[in-house]
Protein backbone atom coordinates (compact mmCIF):
# COMPACT_ATOMS: atom_id res chain seq x y z
CA UNK A 1 0.00 0.00 0.00
CA UNK A 2 1.28 3.50 -1.08
CA UNK A 3 1.09 4.34 2.63
CA UNK A 4 1.67 8.61 2.69
CA UNK A 5 0.35 11.22 0.78
CA UNK A 6 3.95 12.17 -0.40
CA UNK A 7 4.39 8.82 -2.48
CA UNK A 8 0.56 8.90 -3.66
CA UNK A 9 1.95 12.66 -5.69
CA UNK A 10 5.13 10.81 -6.71
CA UNK A 11 2.78 8.05 -8.18
CA UNK A 12 -0.27 10.89 -9.70
CA UNK A 13 2.96 12.50 -11.21
CA UNK A 14 4.92 8.94 -12.80
CA UNK A 15 1.58 7.13 -14.21
CA UNK A 16 -0.79 9.91 -14.62
CA UNK A 17 1.17 13.38 -15.54
CA UNK A 18 -1.84 14.15 -17.37
CA UNK A 19 -4.29 13.76 -14.79
CA UNK A 20 -7.34 16.49 -15.03
CA UNK A 21 -6.91 16.89 -11.14
CA UNK A 22 -3.54 18.61 -10.34
CA UNK A 23 -3.17 17.47 -7.04
CA UNK A 24 -3.51 14.29 -4.94
CA UNK A 25 -7.11 15.12 -3.21
CA UNK A 26 -7.28 14.13 0.61
CA UNK A 27 -9.84 12.87 2.60
CA UNK A 28 -11.21 10.40 5.60
CA UNK A 29 -13.46 8.26 4.55
CA UNK A 30 -15.06 5.39 5.47
CA UNK A 31 -16.83 4.30 2.16
CA UNK A 32 -13.44 4.87 -0.10
CA UNK A 33 -10.67 2.91 -1.03
CA UNK A 34 -7.61 3.34 1.90
CA UNK A 35 -4.54 5.17 1.15
CA UNK A 36 -3.83 6.25 -2.41
CA UNK A 37 -6.28 5.70 -5.87
CA UNK A 38 -7.95 7.03 -9.19
CA UNK A 39 -10.94 7.61 -9.89
CA UNK A 40 -12.42 8.81 -13.30
CA UNK A 41 -8.72 10.52 -13.62
CA UNK A 42 -8.83 12.45 -10.08
CA UNK A 43 -6.52 10.91 -7.46
CA UNK A 44 -7.51 10.81 -3.96
CA UNK A 45 -5.31 9.92 -0.70
CA UNK A 46 -7.69 8.61 2.12
CA UNK A 47 -6.38 8.40 5.21
CA UNK A 48 -9.55 6.52 6.88
CA UNK A 49 -8.64 3.77 9.40
CA UNK A 50 -9.98 1.27 7.17
CA UNK A 51 -11.90 2.75 4.41
CA UNK A 52 -13.38 0.13 1.41
CA UNK A 53 -13.26 -0.59 -1.96
CA UNK A 54 -15.90 1.31 -3.95
CA UNK A 55 -15.09 1.10 -7.62
CA UNK A 56 -12.03 3.48 -7.67
CA UNK A 57 -8.57 2.14 -8.64
CA UNK A 58 -6.06 1.26 -5.78
CA UNK A 59 -2.83 2.18 -6.04
CA UNK A 60 -0.20 0.08 -4.32
CA UNK A 61 3.45 -0.42 -4.09
CA UNK A 62 4.05 -4.47 -5.00
CA UNK A 63 7.54 -6.19 -4.04
CA UNK A 64 7.67 -7.77 -7.70
CA UNK A 65 6.83 -6.52 -11.13
CA UNK A 66 6.57 -7.96 -15.00
CA UNK A 67 8.83 -5.94 -17.07
CA UNK A 68 7.94 -4.94 -20.75
CA UNK A 69 9.67 -7.88 -23.06
CA UNK A 70 11.91 -5.37 -24.87
CA UNK A 71 13.77 -4.10 -21.71
CA UNK A 72 15.92 -5.86 -19.04
CA UNK A 73 16.09 -5.20 -15.09
CA UNK A 74 18.21 -2.98 -14.23
CA UNK A 75 21.48 -4.28 -11.31
CA UNK A 76 19.40 -2.68 -8.93
CA UNK A 77 16.00 -4.03 -9.84
CA UNK A 78 17.25 -7.76 -11.19
CA UNK A 79 16.19 -10.84 -8.68
CA UNK A 80 19.70 -12.36 -8.98
CA UNK A 81 18.95 -15.82 -7.23
CA UNK A 82 16.82 -18.81 -8.12
CA UNK A 83 15.36 -18.36 -4.51
CA UNK A 84 13.92 -14.91 -5.42
CA UNK A 85 12.20 -15.58 -8.88
CA UNK A 86 10.44 -18.73 -6.81
CA UNK A 87 8.90 -15.87 -4.30
CA UNK A 88 8.18 -13.81 -7.11
CA UNK A 89 6.47 -16.56 -8.55
CA UNK A 90 4.78 -17.34 -5.40
CA UNK A 91 3.31 -13.92 -5.78
CA UNK A 92 2.19 -12.69 -9.16
CA UNK A 93 1.59 -16.54 -10.30
CA UNK A 94 0.87 -19.32 -7.59
CA UNK A 95 -0.49 -21.72 -9.90
CA UNK A 96 2.16 -21.97 -12.33
CA UNK A 97 4.68 -24.78 -12.77
CA UNK A 98 7.69 -24.55 -10.64
CA UNK A 99 10.71 -22.20 -11.82
CA UNK A 100 12.95 -24.08 -14.69
CA UNK A 101 16.52 -22.82 -14.50
CA UNK A 102 18.82 -22.17 -17.53
CA UNK A 103 21.63 -20.95 -19.28
CA UNK A 104 20.94 -19.11 -22.65
CA UNK A 105 22.71 -16.17 -24.20
CA UNK A 106 19.60 -15.14 -25.84
CA UNK A 107 16.88 -14.63 -23.65
CA UNK A 108 16.81 -12.08 -20.12
CA UNK A 109 19.15 -12.65 -17.16
CA UNK A 110 17.59 -14.00 -14.24
CA UNK A 111 13.68 -14.17 -13.27
CA UNK A 112 11.39 -14.08 -16.44
CA UNK A 113 7.83 -15.14 -17.51
CA UNK A 114 7.16 -16.34 -21.15
CA UNK A 115 4.14 -18.53 -21.85
CA UNK A 116 2.97 -19.26 -18.70
CA UNK A 117 6.07 -20.69 -17.35
CA UNK A 118 8.87 -19.28 -15.46
CA UNK A 119 12.51 -19.50 -15.87
CA UNK A 120 15.66 -18.19 -14.11
CA UNK A 121 19.01 -17.74 -16.28
CA UNK A 122 22.01 -18.20 -15.08
CA UNK A 123 23.85 -16.74 -18.12
CA UNK A 124 26.07 -13.91 -17.25
CA UNK A 125 24.19 -11.01 -19.97
CA UNK A 126 21.64 -13.03 -21.24
CA UNK A 127 19.66 -10.46 -23.69
CA UNK A 128 15.95 -9.00 -24.06
CA UNK A 129 14.26 -11.55 -27.34
CA UNK A 130 11.06 -9.65 -27.38
CA UNK A 131 8.39 -12.00 -25.92
CA UNK A 132 9.79 -12.82 -22.68
CA UNK A 133 8.99 -11.21 -19.68
CA UNK A 134 11.91 -9.86 -17.25
CA UNK A 135 9.92 -10.26 -13.54
CA UNK A 136 12.31 -7.74 -11.45
CA UNK A 137 11.70 -5.81 -8.21
CA UNK A 138 9.37 -3.38 -7.35
CA UNK A 139 10.50 0.23 -7.08
CA UNK A 140 7.18 2.15 -7.55
CA UNK A 141 3.42 2.08 -7.27
CA UNK A 142 1.32 -0.09 -10.02
CA UNK A 143 -2.45 1.02 -10.71
CA UNK A 144 -4.78 -1.52 -10.03
CA UNK A 145 -7.69 -2.46 -12.90
CA UNK A 146 -8.72 0.29 -14.62
CA UNK A 147 -11.87 2.37 -15.30
CA UNK A 148 -12.61 3.60 -18.69
CA UNK A 149 -14.02 6.68 -19.25
CA UNK A 150 -15.19 5.89 -22.53
CA UNK A 151 -16.79 2.00 -23.15
CA UNK A 152 -14.46 -0.14 -25.41
CA UNK A 153 -16.22 -1.43 -28.34
CA UNK A 154 -17.87 -4.65 -27.38
CA UNK A 155 -15.22 -6.64 -29.97
CA UNK A 156 -12.62 -4.69 -28.82
CA UNK A 157 -9.10 -7.06 -27.65
CA UNK A 158 -8.70 -7.33 -24.16
CA UNK A 159 -5.70 -6.08 -22.76
CA UNK A 160 -3.74 -9.82 -22.04
CA UNK A 161 -0.07 -8.29 -21.64
CA UNK A 162 1.03 -7.09 -18.30
CA UNK A 163 1.86 -3.31 -19.82
CA UNK A 164 0.83 0.01 -17.97
CA UNK A 165 -1.93 1.84 -20.13
CA UNK A 166 -3.30 5.31 -19.07
CA UNK A 167 -6.92 4.35 -17.43
CA UNK A 168 -9.08 6.41 -19.42
CA UNK A 169 -9.58 6.58 -23.28
CA UNK A 170 -11.34 8.97 -24.91
CA UNK A 171 -13.65 9.25 -27.75
CA UNK A 172 -16.16 11.31 -29.43
CA UNK A 173 -19.94 11.19 -28.43
CA UNK A 174 -21.66 7.55 -29.80
CA UNK A 175 -18.05 6.19 -30.31
CA UNK A 176 -16.07 3.61 -28.33
CA UNK A 177 -12.64 2.62 -27.79
CA UNK A 178 -10.93 -0.47 -29.82
CA UNK A 179 -7.85 -1.83 -28.68
CA UNK A 180 -5.12 -2.33 -31.41
CA UNK A 181 -3.40 -5.66 -30.34
CA UNK A 182 -3.84 -7.57 -27.01
CA UNK A 183 -0.36 -6.11 -25.86
CA UNK A 184 -0.68 -2.41 -26.84
CA UNK A 185 -2.16 0.64 -25.14
CA UNK A 186 -2.79 1.93 -28.58
CA UNK A 187 -6.97 2.05 -29.61
CA UNK A 188 -8.73 3.77 -32.68
CA UNK A 189 -12.43 5.23 -32.40
CA UNK A 190 -14.80 3.70 -33.82
CA UNK A 191 -19.07 4.22 -34.11
CA UNK A 192 -20.52 2.55 -31.64
CA UNK A 193 -22.73 0.14 -32.75
CA UNK A 194 -21.48 -0.14 -35.78
CA UNK A 195 -18.52 -2.28 -37.12
CA UNK A 196 -15.76 -2.55 -34.66
CA UNK A 197 -13.49 -5.01 -36.78
CA UNK A 198 -10.29 -3.89 -38.02
CA UNK A 199 -8.41 -5.71 -40.61
CA UNK A 200 -5.34 -6.77 -38.97
CA UNK A 201 -2.50 -8.93 -40.68
CA UNK A 202 -0.57 -12.05 -39.04
CA UNK A 203 2.47 -11.12 -37.27
CA UNK A 204 5.23 -14.26 -36.63
CA UNK A 205 7.33 -13.70 -34.39
CA UNK A 206 10.86 -15.36 -33.52
CA UNK A 207 11.46 -18.83 -31.99
CA UNK A 208 13.62 -18.65 -28.81
CA UNK A 209 15.74 -20.86 -27.21
CA UNK A 210 16.87 -22.86 -30.01
CA UNK A 211 19.27 -25.43 -29.63
CA UNK A 212 23.21 -24.52 -30.70
CA UNK A 213 24.97 -27.36 -30.61
CA UNK A 214 25.70 -29.62 -33.94
CA UNK A 215 23.22 -31.98 -35.00
CA UNK A 216 20.07 -30.70 -33.37
CA UNK A 217 17.09 -31.44 -35.84
CA UNK A 218 14.24 -28.49 -36.83
CA UNK A 219 11.98 -27.61 -33.86
CA UNK A 220 13.77 -26.91 -31.06
CA UNK A 221 13.29 -24.79 -28.65
CA UNK A 222 10.15 -22.65 -27.98
CA UNK A 223 8.17 -21.32 -31.54
CA UNK A 224 7.16 -18.29 -32.42
CA UNK A 225 4.14 -16.19 -31.67
CA UNK A 226 1.69 -15.52 -34.23
CA UNK A 227 -0.70 -12.87 -33.31
CA UNK A 228 -2.81 -10.18 -34.82
CA UNK A 229 -1.75 -7.12 -34.76
CA UNK A 230 -5.42 -5.82 -34.99
CA UNK A 231 -9.19 -7.44 -33.31
CA UNK A 232 -9.65 -8.70 -36.81
CA UNK A 233 -7.29 -11.57 -39.09
CA UNK A 234 -9.16 -14.01 -41.04
CA UNK A 235 -8.24 -17.44 -39.08
CA UNK A 236 -8.34 -19.15 -42.46
CA UNK A 237 -4.91 -17.80 -43.45
CA UNK A 238 -3.16 -17.88 -39.69
CA UNK A 239 0.87 -19.07 -40.78
CA UNK A 240 2.32 -21.31 -38.78
CA UNK A 241 4.70 -20.48 -35.91
CA UNK A 242 8.29 -20.06 -36.94
CA UNK A 243 9.97 -22.93 -35.75
CA UNK A 244 13.92 -23.05 -34.89
CA UNK A 245 16.11 -24.22 -37.53
CA UNK A 246 17.96 -27.10 -37.53
CA UNK A 247 21.49 -26.86 -36.78
CA UNK A 248 24.42 -28.38 -39.08
CA UNK A 249 25.18 -31.92 -38.87
CA UNK A 250 28.09 -32.89 -36.50
CA UNK A 251 31.04 -34.23 -39.14
CA UNK A 252 34.21 -35.67 -38.52
CA UNK A 253 36.99 -34.72 -40.73
CA UNK A 254 38.15 -37.20 -43.45
CA UNK A 255 41.50 -37.80 -44.98
CA UNK A 256 41.35 -36.54 -48.86
CA UNK A 257 42.22 -39.70 -49.74
CA UNK A 258 41.16 -42.03 -47.50
CA UNK A 259 42.21 -45.78 -47.67
CA UNK A 260 41.23 -48.91 -45.63
CA UNK A 261 42.84 -51.90 -44.62
CA UNK A 262 42.14 -55.56 -45.56
CA UNK A 263 38.54 -56.33 -44.91
CA UNK A 264 37.92 -52.21 -45.13
CA UNK A 265 34.68 -51.10 -47.36
CA UNK A 266 34.74 -46.93 -48.02
CA UNK A 267 31.60 -45.09 -49.64
CA UNK A 268 32.83 -42.00 -51.31
CA UNK A 269 30.98 -39.70 -53.37
CA UNK A 270 31.23 -38.93 -57.37
CA UNK A 271 34.91 -37.74 -57.69
CA UNK A 272 36.64 -38.59 -54.84
CA UNK A 273 39.74 -40.36 -54.62
CA UNK A 274 39.98 -44.12 -52.51
CA UNK A 275 43.04 -46.05 -52.04
CA UNK A 276 42.42 -49.45 -50.70
CA UNK A 277 44.37 -52.55 -49.45
CA UNK A 278 44.23 -56.29 -49.85
CA UNK A 279 40.37 -57.56 -49.72
CA UNK A 280 39.20 -53.56 -49.41
CA UNK A 281 35.90 -52.56 -50.98
CA UNK A 282 34.99 -49.81 -52.62
CA UNK A 283 31.35 -47.75 -53.27
CA UNK A 284 31.16 -44.71 -55.18
CA UNK A 285 27.53 -42.57 -55.20
CA UNK A 286 26.31 -41.44 -58.15
CA UNK A 287 25.81 -37.91 -59.08
CA UNK A 288 22.18 -35.76 -57.85
CA UNK A 289 19.50 -35.73 -60.31
CA UNK A 290 17.10 -32.79 -60.99
CA UNK A 291 13.36 -32.60 -61.82
CA UNK A 292 10.88 -30.63 -62.25
CA UNK A 293 6.88 -30.03 -61.37
CA UNK A 294 4.41 -27.88 -62.50
CA UNK A 295 1.43 -26.17 -60.35
CA UNK A 296 -1.55 -24.42 -61.83
CA UNK A 297 -1.91 -20.84 -59.92
CA UNK A 298 -1.31 -17.36 -60.93
CA UNK A 299 2.75 -16.81 -59.68
CA UNK A 300 2.98 -12.86 -58.72
CA UNK A 301 -0.37 -13.70 -56.30
CA UNK A 302 0.88 -16.49 -54.61
CA UNK A 303 5.11 -16.13 -54.78
CA UNK A 304 5.81 -12.70 -55.89
CA UNK A 305 8.76 -11.51 -54.12
CA UNK A 306 8.60 -14.20 -51.61
CA UNK A 307 10.79 -16.46 -53.79
CA UNK A 308 13.76 -16.69 -51.09
CA UNK A 309 11.05 -17.94 -48.72
CA UNK A 310 9.03 -19.97 -50.45
CA UNK A 311 12.01 -21.64 -51.71
CA UNK A 312 12.91 -22.12 -47.90
CA UNK A 313 10.03 -23.66 -46.51
CA UNK A 314 9.14 -25.57 -50.13
CA UNK A 315 12.82 -28.02 -48.86
CA UNK A 316 11.61 -28.15 -45.53
CA UNK A 317 8.06 -29.59 -46.30
CA UNK A 318 9.81 -32.21 -49.33
CA UNK A 319 12.62 -32.74 -47.04
CA UNK A 320 10.73 -33.82 -43.99
CA UNK A 321 12.67 -31.46 -42.01
CA UNK A 322 15.81 -31.85 -43.34
CA UNK A 323 15.73 -35.67 -43.07
CA UNK A 324 15.66 -36.51 -47.06
CA UNK A 325 18.27 -35.39 -49.58
CA UNK A 326 15.87 -33.12 -51.73
CA UNK A 327 15.58 -29.28 -52.17
CA UNK A 328 13.50 -27.04 -53.77
CA UNK A 329 16.35 -25.10 -55.80
CA UNK A 330 14.09 -22.70 -58.13
CA UNK A 331 10.60 -21.54 -58.49
CA UNK A 332 9.98 -19.81 -61.55
CA UNK A 333 6.35 -18.44 -63.21
CA UNK A 334 4.73 -20.20 -66.23
CA UNK A 335 2.08 -21.46 -63.97
CA UNK A 336 4.33 -22.01 -61.17
CA UNK A 337 7.13 -24.19 -62.09
CA UNK A 338 9.16 -25.52 -59.11
CA UNK A 339 12.75 -27.12 -59.84
CA UNK A 340 13.77 -29.93 -57.45
CA UNK A 341 17.31 -30.91 -57.04
CA UNK A 342 19.02 -34.22 -54.72
CA UNK A 343 19.34 -37.97 -54.82
CA UNK A 344 17.51 -39.81 -56.91
CA UNK A 345 15.45 -41.88 -54.42
CA UNK A 346 14.81 -38.54 -52.37
CA UNK A 347 13.97 -36.26 -55.73
CA UNK A 348 11.53 -39.11 -57.00
CA UNK A 349 9.95 -39.61 -53.73
CA UNK A 350 9.13 -35.65 -53.72
CA UNK A 351 7.83 -35.35 -57.56
CA UNK A 352 5.55 -38.46 -56.13
CA UNK A 353 3.90 -36.59 -53.60
CA UNK A 354 3.49 -33.18 -55.14
CA UNK A 355 1.97 -35.14 -57.83
CA UNK A 356 -0.50 -37.03 -55.82
CA UNK A 357 -1.46 -34.55 -52.60
CA UNK A 358 0.15 -30.71 -54.20
CA UNK A 359 2.41 -28.66 -51.91
CA UNK A 360 0.98 -26.80 -48.57
CA UNK A 361 3.27 -24.46 -47.20
CA UNK A 362 2.61 -22.13 -44.10
CA UNK A 363 2.63 -18.95 -45.76
CA UNK A 364 1.55 -19.42 -48.95
CA UNK A 365 -1.61 -20.82 -50.32
CA UNK A 366 -1.90 -23.88 -51.03
CA UNK A 367 -1.01 -25.48 -54.23
CA UNK A 368 -2.95 -28.12 -55.83
CA UNK A 369 -1.69 -31.41 -57.28
CA UNK A 370 1.50 -31.10 -59.84
CA UNK A 371 2.30 -32.25 -63.14
CA UNK A 372 6.08 -33.02 -63.58
CA UNK A 373 7.26 -31.17 -66.21
CA UNK A 374 9.85 -32.98 -68.37
CA UNK A 375 13.11 -30.94 -67.42
CA UNK A 376 15.18 -30.47 -70.94
CA UNK A 377 19.25 -30.65 -69.92
CA UNK A 378 20.49 -30.65 -72.83
CA UNK A 379 19.32 -26.82 -73.51
CA UNK A 380 22.08 -26.08 -70.39
CA UNK A 381 25.29 -27.61 -69.88
CA UNK A 382 25.15 -26.62 -66.49
CA UNK A 383 22.21 -29.41 -66.58
CA UNK A 384 24.41 -31.94 -67.87
CA UNK A 385 27.96 -33.70 -67.72
CA UNK A 386 28.42 -35.07 -71.82
CA UNK A 387 31.97 -33.97 -73.23
CA UNK A 388 31.73 -30.57 -75.69
CA UNK A 389 32.26 -33.38 -78.01
CA UNK A 390 29.13 -34.59 -77.94
CA UNK A 391 25.76 -35.08 -78.39
CA UNK A 392 23.54 -34.51 -75.95
CA UNK A 393 19.83 -35.98 -76.39
CA UNK A 394 17.19 -35.07 -73.97
CA UNK A 395 14.75 -38.16 -72.83
CA UNK A 396 11.63 -38.33 -70.63
CA UNK A 397 12.95 -37.57 -67.25
CA UNK A 398 16.97 -37.53 -68.21
CA UNK A 399 19.33 -37.36 -71.39
CA UNK A 400 21.84 -39.04 -73.54
CA UNK A 401 25.43 -38.60 -74.38
CA UNK A 402 26.52 -39.97 -77.56
CA UNK A 403 30.60 -39.12 -79.38
CA UNK A 404 30.37 -36.69 -82.25
CA UNK A 405 31.57 -38.50 -85.63
CA UNK A 406 35.49 -38.46 -85.89
CA UNK A 407 35.53 -38.91 -81.76
CA UNK A 408 35.27 -41.74 -79.54
CA UNK A 409 34.48 -42.61 -75.93
CA UNK A 410 31.24 -42.85 -73.94
CA UNK A 411 29.74 -39.90 -74.21
CA UNK A 412 31.34 -37.74 -70.89
CA UNK A 413 34.34 -38.25 -72.02
CA UNK A 414 34.67 -38.38 -76.12
CA UNK A 415 38.29 -38.25 -77.78
CA UNK A 416 39.62 -37.87 -81.24
CA UNK A 417 40.06 -41.66 -83.46
CA UNK A 418 42.85 -41.82 -84.95
CA UNK A 419 43.58 -41.85 -88.32
CA UNK A 420 43.51 -45.47 -89.44
CA UNK A 421 46.57 -46.00 -91.90
CA UNK A 422 46.30 -48.55 -94.98
CA UNK A 423 49.19 -51.10 -96.51
CA UNK A 424 48.84 -52.10 -99.70
CA UNK A 425 50.93 -55.10 -101.25
CA UNK A 426 52.62 -54.86 -104.08
CA UNK A 427 51.98 -57.50 -107.26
Amino acid sequence: MVTTLADCKLARAAFDPSSSSEEVKQENSARSVKGCSRFRGKWYFNTHNTGTLDGAEPVCKPAFAFQAPTQLCSAQTMLTTVEECRRAKAALDPIAAAVKEETAHNTPKGCSHFDAKWYFNLHETGAADTVTEPVCKATGAVVGPPVQSTAWCPNSPELTCRIMCPAEVKCQKGECANRVSHCSCDYKCAKAGGSTDIPGNWVRGEPSRCGSECGVPAGSGTPGTVTCSTSSCDMNTKPAPKQCPATDDCVTPAPENPSTEAGGSVTTKAGGSVTTKAGGSVTTEATAVTRTVVFSGDFNKIVGDNKKQFLDECTTFLSKDGTLDVECRDVLPGSIIVVLGGSTQAVTAAVGETVAGGLDLPSFDALPKAQEADLDECADTSTNDCSPNAICTNTAGGFTCACKPDYEGDGRTCVKKRPSIGFHRKS
